[in-house]
């Protein structure tokens, strides 16, 4: 019997060697506490590659390896602080020049006795088939984006939350929070653009820091931003998130000096809304502002 399972895992994993092969995949294991990668290749026998200080690498000497558009969110899933299956413009070869493909990823973390990641699994497959011609894929991508922070727009916001709830989202639940400067028009006309910009950029990354990396943030456009927050297990959470917002724009705060109107309200699913768009309605409604 012992001799049968042995076998039988063997076969196991001979079937698993073919089907990374032939979806041309790559495996990794990043050791977080050390910062180093080992890659296996499964079209190559499962050749090892090894990298060490793969981050600061990733930045500098290997930043062909991953279209910067994506850059930070891979390493959100190498960090294990976003393992959702997603995908990626990367060039894995040993030497990346910058010719980009479409990859799938998906990664576990690993903890240890503590409950500190310190390790992540995973794979990544090219799904350029799937995708079409990376132009034309790489176009519909930016068109979900907006170009000034490079985060979701209005479009990209609406298409990742449907695709979230159709799937692992529809049984979990989830809050639109919106939030409304009413006055940064304003500030944008007496600034200019250039200076308006920075500020925006500024203020995203100000709002992505409340959140978790897993979680949709959206730039609307006339000082309006999204939140998608998923999984909301503690809704009392989500009025200490509205909090520290609007603590962002209190008057001896970061932003304060700007004098900024910052409104702040919200739309839970599936209590107050079945889609993205019915959320949305409700907070735009509650908010008090019009398209």
């Amino acid at each position: 019997m012992q001799q049968y399972k042995e076998n039988q895992m063997e076969d196991v994993g001979r079937c698993l060697h073919l089907l990374l092969e032939r979806l041309g995949a790559i495996t990794f294991d990043y050791d977080i506490v050390k910062d180093v990668m080992l890659f296996s290749i499964a079209n190559t026998g499962g050749e090892l590659r090894r990298i060490e200080a793969y981050r600061k690498k990733l930045c500098t000497v290997n930043r062909a390896a991953v279209h910067p558009d994506f850059l930070d969110r891979l390493l959100a899933v190498y960090m294990g602080q976003n393992v959702t299956a997603q995908e990626f413009l990367m060039d894995p070869s040993p030497r990346p020049t910058g010719k980009f493909s479409w990859y799938e990823v998906v990664a576990q973390p690993i903890f240890d006795v503590e409950g500190h990641i310190v390790r992540t699994l995973g794979i990544f497959w090219n799904i350029e088939d799937r995708k079409g011609q990376m132009e034309t894929s790489f176009a519909r991508f930016r068109s979900e984006r907006d170009p000034i922070t490079g985060i979701l727009n209005q479009q990209g916001m609406e298409k990742a939350a449907a695709a979230y709830l159709a799937a692992q989202g529809i049984e979990e639940n989830n809050v639109l929070l919106l939030v409304y400067l009413k006055n940064f028009g304003a500030i944008e006309e007496q600034r200019g653009k250039r200076w308006s910009d920075q500020l925006l950029i500024r203020i995203c990354k100000g709002l992505g820091r409340l959140f978790r990396a897993g979680d949709l943030l959206a730039h609307l456009g006339g000082g309006r931003f999204a939140v998608f927050i998923k999984d909301v297990n503690m809704p009392e959470v989500v009025a200490l998130k509205m909090q520290a917002i609007k603590a962002l724009f209190a008057v001896d705060a970061e932003y304060g000096a700007y004098d900024f109107d910052c409104r702040v309200e919200t739309a839970f699913y599936p209590k107050e809304g079945n889609s993205y768009l019915e959320l949305f309605a409700l907070a735009r409604d509650k908010i008090g502002v019009r398209d």
